[in-house]
C-alpha cells in the first residue's frame, strides 16, 4: 500500500466505501507502480497512489463522480468516468501499448515531487528499458547494481529478493524491477536504504509468452589481460535463457526460467617461487579455471479472492568450479574443485483486510550445499606477498546450509497516517566438515629463507598444524520488531516515526534497539503544483549480524579438546620431517579462537539531509549529505598476545587466544549527487556520483589488529576509502527497431596496508607495519619507498606509519556499450476491449519479436590495476599484478565483446 502527499480530505468511515482496482497490460500481465490520480468532479477530494506489486490498489471514498487516471511508461493513458454509490467497486484498468513507446523512466513512474518516505529521488527505480540498459552478463550486472548502491567492500549492499533477505541474485532474465537506496532511514529494514538493493522478480500474464536467448564471446573478440606476460590459452563464455509464463486459470498464473551459462575461463597467475632444487624463477602464467552455473525456477500467482493473493516461488542453483581459489600469486598446486547448489523456497500472502488495512505474510527456506576438494594436500608455503604454493589451505570443505525465514508486516491507513509494523524472525542452521589447515602452513617473510629451507636448513618463521575434530554444527536465530508512522502533518509536510529492535542468539548482546527519524517538506508546493524542491532530513541506527560463518570458526576452535590448532615460531623443519602433532602438542599450548566476553553487535548511526530539485518535465537532481557514525565495530585480536615485556596476560601456558571483539570504530562521511535527466521521449539519462571520506581501524571481523592491546593504532583511511565515484547510464530509442545504451564508471584509486611481512610483536599475525626510519634505523632493515624511508624493525621511540600510507593509481574508467535492433512479425492480437471513451485504439504488436544486440565492456581498454602489493620485503612490493575491473565477469580479458540474440512471443 503506497500513498503520495495530496490536499484531499480525511474520509469518515462510517461514510466511506471502498474502491479498489488493477492495473493490467494489454496481455493481462500486471502493471506494478503504475501512478493512480482519483479526483472528483466538484473538486472536493483528489488522491494519488502508486499501484503495488500486483499492479492494485485500493482507497475508500464517499458517494460521488470520479475521473480514474492510470499511467505507466510505454502505456497510453487510461482514462475512465467512475461513480460510486453505496457499493464497494473493483475496476480493471487495461493499459494500452503507447505508438512511440520510447520514454523511459528511471526513478519512479512520473516527475512528481513526493514527501512520502519511499519517494527519495536519491532513489534509482530501473524497469524496462532502463533495467535493460544494464548488462545482460549476470555477474557484470550484480557488480553494476552494487556499485549503483554504493558497495563500498566494507559494508556490501543488502540485498532483498521479492521481500526476502539472505538469498542471491536471480539472473537478470528473470527480474521485472529493481529498487536502488530507497526508503533511506525506515524502520522496517535492518539496512539504511542508502545501500540497499531490493529485487522483483517476473509475475505469470495472462496470455502465453515466452522467450529463448542466448548470448557470448570468444577469446578473439576480447583484449589480453595486461598481465599476462606470455600467450593465453583460448577461452570463451556461451549464457543459454529460456522463460515461459501465461494463464493456469483466471485466477492463477505461472511463470517460468531456465538458465545455463557456460564459462571457460583463465586464471592469471603472477609470482616469484623456488623449484625443486633451490632455483628462484618468476611464473606469468593463465590456468583454464572454468565454471558452469544453472538455474531454474518457478513462479505461481493465485488470487484466492478480490483480496487475497498467494505467491509461490521455487528457485535451483548449481555452479561447479574447476581450478578454484587461483589468483595473483597463488600457484596450481593451491587450487580446488568445487560444486555448490542452493534451493530456494519462497511463499507469500497478501491479504487486503479492508480498504485501509493490508496484511503480508512470508516464508522462505534457503537450502545450501557446498562439497570442496583440494588438488593438493601438501603443506601450504607461504612468502608473504610474494607466492603461495603447495596445497590449498582450505583443504576439503563439505557445507550444509539452511535458513528458514519468517515475515509478517502489516500496513494500516487513517487519516493522515500510514502506520505499518511487523516482525521478522530468521533460524539458521550450518553442519560442515573442514579440514582447513590439517596440512600445516609455513610462513616464510622472504624468498631467500624459502630458498634456505628447499637446500636444507629450515627457515620458515612459523609453522601452523590444524589436528583433531573436522566436523562442527551451529544452530543461531535473529528477531525483529518494528513499527512506523508516515504522518502527513500537512499536505506538505511528512514525518515519519520509527522504531526497531532486534535480538541476535548465541553472541552475548541480545538487546539492539534502534530510533528512526525522518522528515520531508515540499517548498510552495499549493494546491494541485507540483512542488519545486523538497528537502529530507533523516536518522536511524542500523545493526549488523553476526554471520554464522564467523560463529562457526568459534565453535571449531573454542575447545581444545576438540579441535587443536598449534603455532610453532621459527620451526627446525620442513615439509618432509613434520613432527606428529602430540609431539607438537607438548611442546606448544594449542591456539583458541572465541567470541569476546563482552561481544556486542555492531552498529552505524546513519544521518542525512538532502535537497531534490524538480527539472519539470526534464526529470530532477538530488543532492544528499550523509553522516556515519560507526561503533562496536567487528575486529581480531590476540587477547593473550605477548606484551612488550613479554609476558601474557593469561600466562605463556595458555597459548594464544585469538578474539572476535567489538572494540573498533568507524567515521565517514558522504555526498550524493543523482540526476535524472529526460532529455526529450526518446533519451533519458541517470546518474551517480559519490564523494566521501571514511575512515576505521578494522577491515572486517576476520581482520586482526596490529596491536590487540591498543587497536585504535590502527584507526586510519578505510580500504575501502575512494575519494570519488560516478557512475552514468543513458539509453536512446532510435528509429527503426534500433536502441542504444551505455554505462559509464569513473573511480578513483584506493587505499592499501604496507606492511614488514614479519610477526614483529610476536602475536602470530603478519599485519604489522613498518615505522619510519631514522638515523637509530639499522640500515639494513630500512627500505627505500616513494612513502619514505621504512624501518622494517621498528625500533622503540620511531613511529609507526599510518594504517593505509600507500595509494593505488587512478582514476579506473571503464565503458560499456550496447546496441540492439529489434524486429517485429507476425499476426496481431486482438484488441483489447477495455478503451478510453471515444479514443482510438493503436493495434497490438505483431505476436513475435526477434532482437539482436552487441555489448561491450570497457571499450577504451583502460586498465584498472589491482591494489599494489603492500608487503615490503616483497619483490613485487607497490606493483599491482593483477586487474580490478569487477564489471568484467572474465579474469581473462581487459575488453569483452558479447553477442546476444533473443526470440520471443
Amino acid at each position: 500500500m503506497n500513498r503520495t502527499n495530496t490536499p484531499a480530505p480525511s474520509v469518515k468511515g462510517e461514510h466511506a466505501v471502498a474502491f479498489s482496482g488493477v492495473v493490467t497490460d494489454p496481455s493481462g500481465a500486471l502493471v506494478p507502480r503504475a501512478a493512480v490520480h482519483i479526483a472528483a468532479r466538484d473538486g472536493s477530494f483528489t488522491r494519488d497512489l502508486i499501484t503495488d506489486a500486483w499492479g492494485r490498489f485500493s482507497l475508500t471514498m464517499l458517494p460521488s463522480s470520479y475521473d480514474l487516471t492510470v499511467t505507466a511508461p510505454g502505456f497510453e493513458p487510461f482514462l475512465k468516468e467512475v461513480r460510486v454509490s453505496a457499493s464497494p467497486i473493483n475496476v480493471t484498468a487495461r493499459l494500452t501499448i503507447a505508438i512511440a513507446q520510447t520514454s523511459v523512466e528511471v526513478s519512479g513512474n512520473t516527475n512528481a515531487m513526493s514527501t512520502s518516505e519511499d519517494s527519495n529521488k536519491n532513489g534509482l527505480d530501473l524497469q524496462g528499458d532502463s533495467l535493460a540498459a544494464l548488462s545482460d552478463d549476470d555477474a557484470t550486472f550484480q557488480q553494476q547494481l552494487l556499485a549503483l548502491a554504493g558497495d563500498d567492500g566494507s559494508h556490501p549492499p543488502q540485498v532483498y529478493v521479492d521481500g526476502f533477505s539472505g538469498g542471491g541474485f536471480p539472473p537478470k532474465s528473470t527480474i521485472r524491477e529493481v529498487k536502488i537506496n530507497q526508503s533511506p532511514f525506515s524502520a522496517a529494514y535492518e539496512s539504511m536504504g542508502l545501500g540497499r538493493i531490493e529485487i522483483f522478480t517476473k509475475p505469470g500474464t495472462g496470455s502465453i509468452h515466452g522467450s529463448v536467448g542466448v548470448y557470448g564471446d570468444p577469446s578473439a573478440f576480447n583484449s589480453q589481460n595486461p598481465f599476462l606476460h606470455e600467450a593465453e590459452p583460448g577461452y570463451y563464455r556461451v549464457h543459454t535463457v529460456g522463460e515461459l509464463s501465461g494463464p493456469i486459470d483466471k485466477k492463477t498464473s505461472f511463470f517460468l526460467s531456465a538458465d545455463y551459462y557456460d564459462q571457460q575461463n583463465n586464471a592469471i597467475i603472477n609470482a616469484q617461487s623456488v623449484n625443486s632444487t633451490g632455483g628462484i624463477y618468476s611464473l606469468s602464467e593463465a590456468l583454464p579455471d572454468p565454471t558452469q552455473t544453472e538455474h531454474y525456477s518457478a513462479r505461481l500467482d493465485r488470487q484466492w479472492s478480490t483480496n487475497n493473493t498467494l505467491t509461490g516461488r521455487y528457485e535451483f542453483d548449481r555452479a561447479a568450479q574447476t581450478n578454484g581459489g587461483l589468483s595473483q600469486y597463488v600457484l596450481p598446486s593451491e587450487a580446488y574443485n568445487s560444486t555448490q547448489t542452493a534451493q530456494t523456497l519462497q511463499l507469500r500472502n497478501t491479504q487486503i483486510v479492508s480498504a485501509n488495512a493490508e496484511v503480508d505474510s512470508r516464508f522462505e527456506w534457503i537450502r545450501a550445499r557446498t562439497d570442496q576438494n583440494p588438488v593438493s594436500t601438501a603443506p601450504t608455503i607461504t612468502v608473504e606477498g610474494t607466492v603461495s604454493a603447495g596445497g590449498s589451505p582450505s583443504q576439503a570443505y563439505h557445507d550444509n546450509q539452511d535458513q528458514f525465514e519468517f515475515q509478517e508486516d502489516g500496513t494500516y491507513e487513517r487519516g493522515k497516517h500510514l502506520i505499518r509494523a511487523g516482525g521478522r524472525y530468521r533460524l539458521y542452521r550450518d553442519a560442515n566438515l573442514s579440514t582447513a589447515g590439517f596440512n600445516g602452513t609455513f610462513t616464510f617473510t622472504s624468498l631467500a629463507s624459502y630458498q634456505a629451507s628447499v637446500l636444507g636448513t629450515p627457515s620458515a618463521s612459523q609453522f601452523q598444524l590444524t589436528t583433531g575434530k573436522a566436523n562442527f554444527r551451529v544452530i543461531t536465530g535473529d528477531a525483529a520488531l518494528w513499527a512506523e508512522d508516515e504522518w502527513q502533518l500537512r499536505k506538505d509536510v511528512t514525518a515519519d516515526l520509527g522504531f526497531r529492535l532486534e535480538s541476535q542468539s548465541a553472541i552475548p548482546d541480545h538487546f539492539d534497539p534502534s530510533p528512526h527519524f525522518g522528515l520531508a517538506w515540499a517548498l510552495h508546493q499549493t494546491g494541485s503544483k507540483t512542488a519545486p524542491v523538497v528537502l529530507r532530513i533523516g536518522s536511524g541506527i542500523f545493526y549488523d549480524r553476526f554471520p554464522i560463518a564467523d560463529l562457526m570458526t568459534a565453535v571449531r576452535q573454542n575447545n581444545p579438546k576438540l579441535q587443536q590448532t598449534y603455532t610453532v615460531t621459527n620451526p627446525d623443519f620442513f615439509v618432509n620431517d613434520i613432527p606428529p602433532a602430540a609431539q607438537l602438542g607438548a611442546a606448544t599450548p594449542p591456539t583458541i579462537y572465541r567470541v569476546a566476553p563482552g561481544f556486542r553487535s555492531e552498529y552505524e548511526i546513519d544521518s542525512g539531509a538532502s535537497a531534490e530539485f524538480n527539472l519539470g518535465k526534464h526529470g530532477s537532481i538530488s543532492v544528499t549529505y550523509l553522516n556515519k557514525v560507526q561503533e562496536h565495530q567487528w575486529v581480531s585480536i590476540n587477547a593473550n598476545a605477548p606484551r612488550t615485556d613479554g609476558t601474557r596476560p593469561y600466562g605463556t601456558a595458555a597459548g594464544n587466544i585469538y578474539e572476535f571483539s567489538s572494540g573498533a570504530e568507524g567515521r565517514g562521511n558522504w555526498l550524493y549527487i543523482d540526476p535524472r535527466i529526460t532529455i526529450n521521449k526518446n533519451i533519458t539519462m541517470w546518474g551517480h556520483f559519490n564523494f566521501k571520506r571514511q575512515n576505521s581501524d578494522t577491515f572486517g571481523e576476520t581482520s586482526f589488529a596490529s596491536n590487540s592491546y591498543d587497536i585504535h593504532q590502527d584507526y586510519g583511511r578505510s580500504p575501502s576509502d575512494r575519494h570519488q565515484a560516478a557512475y552514468v547510464g543513458m539509453n536512446a530509442g532510435l528509429k527503426w527497431g534500433l536502441r542504444t545504451g551505455l554505462f559509464l564508471t569513473a573511480r578513483s584509486g584506493s587505499p592499501f596496508n604496507i606492511t614488514t611481512g614479519s610477526d614483529n610483536n610476536g602475536d602470530t599475525i603478519y599485519d604489522d607495519r613498518p615505522s619510519f626510519a631514522t638515523s637509530a634505523s639499522n640500515p639494513a632493515n630500512v627500505v627505500h619507498t616513494i612513502y619514505g624511508n621504512l624501518d622494517i624493525n621498528p625500533q622503540p621511540g620511531e613511529k609507526i606509519i599510518p594504517v593505509d600510507y600507500g595509494h593505488s593509481a587512478g582514476p579506473f574508467v571503464s565503458l560499456q556499450l550496447q546496441a540492439s535492433k529489434t524486429w517485429k512479425f507476425g499476426s496481431r492480437p486482438a484488441n483489447p476491449d477495455d478503451s478510453a471513451p471515444g479514443k482510438s485504439i493503436p493495434p497490438p504488436d505483431p505476436r513475435y519479436e526477434l532482437v539482436f544486440s552487441v555489448e561491450a565492456q570497457n571499450v577504451t581498454n583502460s586498465v584498472s590495476p589491482a591494489q599494489p602489493v603492500g608487503v615490503l620485503t616483497s619483490p613485487f612490493f607497490g606493483q599491482p599484478i593483477s586487474t580490478s575491473n569487477n564489471f568484467l565477469s572474465t579474469s581473462a580479458a581487459n575488453r569483452t565483446i558479447t553477442l546476444h540474440t533473443a526470440i520471443s512471443f
